[in-house]
């Protein structure tokens, strides 16, 4: 016998080891979709912003050429800095909404509430798309108080320089004055006039400076007299008439 019958032979069979790789290919567009969500987002706040920028230097430059021209000061004349524009806008909304909510509070806080809240939902419904309504609303609260807040953190540095200048004044006069200060600036021409009156705006090349009803237009190079503008009402225009 060429083999023997005695060994038993075991033969054992495997299942090849099969690796199932899952893609995660919701993960990635959820991830994908939240990116696109926050660019939007930036977008929608860098537009907010650039537009407040622009009705801000709009409103000042609207202030400064009411105020200039009926003082009889050309703004054709004058170069206005950006930031020059914008503290101008600012300052003016400021005083407006103060004298607003002075006349009707409970009005101009539901106005300014209302805005901030509106300006915050766009981000915080493009954000948090798919959060329950309680944090969207959480969210837009958060950004509400933050806008309304904000713009109000300048006028505390603004009083706090207004009343340091109050305290210089009375460290030097003996008393405090209580119902501001009037500066009055005082120029020697270069025909030596003296002027002496309120200034009324200062620019890189003139100064000008009100004294009763004319206004007094210095160039600032050599002191200057270049014109002199009298302010008549109507009834004063009345009284000079022969």
């Amino acid at each position: 016998m060429f083999f023997s019958t005695g060994k038993t032979l075991k033969v054992e069979l495997e299942s090849p080891k099969v690796v199932i790789k899952h893609e995660h290919k919701h993960t990635e567009t959820t991830k994908k979709l939240q990116d696109n969500r926050f660019d939007l987002s930036i977008k929608i706040i860098t537009a907010i912003y650039v537009l407040f920028n622009i009705s801000l230097a709009i409103m000042g430059y609207s202030n400064l050429t009411g105020n200039l021209e009926t003082l009889g000061i050309s703004t054709n004349e004058l170069d206005f800095s950006l930031s020059t524009l914008l503290f101008q806008g600012y300052t003016t909304v400021i005083l407006e909404g103060y004298n607003s909510a002075g006349n009707s509070p409970i009005s101009s806080a539901i106005i300014v509430l209302i805005s901030a809240c509106t300006i915050s939902a766009f981000p915080a419904l493009i954000l948090f798309k798919h959060t329950p309504v309680l944090n969207r609303i959480m969210v837009t609260v958060i950004l509400a108080t933050i806008l309304s807040t904000l713009p109000i953190i300048p006028v505390f540095g603004l009083a706090a320089g207004e009343e340091r200048a109050q305290l210089t004044f009375e460290k030097l006069n003996g008393f405090y004055p209580s119902k501001g200060i009037h500066p009055k600036l005082t120029i020697t021409t270069k025909d030596n006039i003296t002027i002496t009156g309120t200034p009324i705006f200062m620019s890189d090349k003139y100064s000008y400076i009100m004294n009763t009803n004319k206004v007094y237009k210095i160039m600032n190079r050599d002191n200057h007299l270049v014109s002199v503008t009298e302010l008549v009402t109507p009834t004063t225009a009345k009284a000079q008439v022969p």
